[in-house]
């Protein structure tokens, strides 16, 4: 496929492009998978646990934290929308309401162990000091 867009788009530079190719598939397809993960909107305060309070407390800025992030590693010239699914189906909504509960109850470790981890990630990426991690 690379090869083909090569010969189809002058300017594409071939191969140079497949690891950019590659990575955004990934990053696609990671998306994809921990969307499910995500805290939900909208619920009511007095419905929420102990746990889905805590949950909502350490996410309260996740949303501005992520704009920040994206608008520092965005590629210019990338247009892509990838919001748009591409055909992606959501298991979820068609899940009876017993199901959905369950699923709620199984995936909140899972969500606040994530929230978690993008606090600190956050935190470590955006500290004051010189000395950055050696991932990054």
């Amino acid at each position: 496929m690379i090869n083909k867009l090569s010969d189809l788009i002058k300017l594409f530079p071939g191969g140079a492009n497949c690891v950019w190719c590659f990575n955004h598939i990934i990053a696609l397809v990671a998306k994809s998978a921990i969307c499910q993960f995500d805290v939900p909107k909208g619920q009511a305060d007095a419905a929420l646990n102990e746990a889905e309070r805590e949950l909502r407390d350490l996410a309260e800025g996740i949303d501005i934290e992520d704009e920040m992030m994206q608008g520092e590693w965005e590629i210019p010239g990338d247009d892509d929308n990838e919001e748009n699914g591409d055909g992606w189906v959501d298991e979820v909504a068609a899940l009876s309401i017993a199901d959905h509960e369950e699923l709620e109850v199984n995936v909140r470790p899972i969500r606040l162990v994530l929230v978690k981890l993008h606090k600190v990630a956050f935190a470590i990426l955006h500290s004051t000091t010189l000395l950055l991690p050696l991932w990054f």
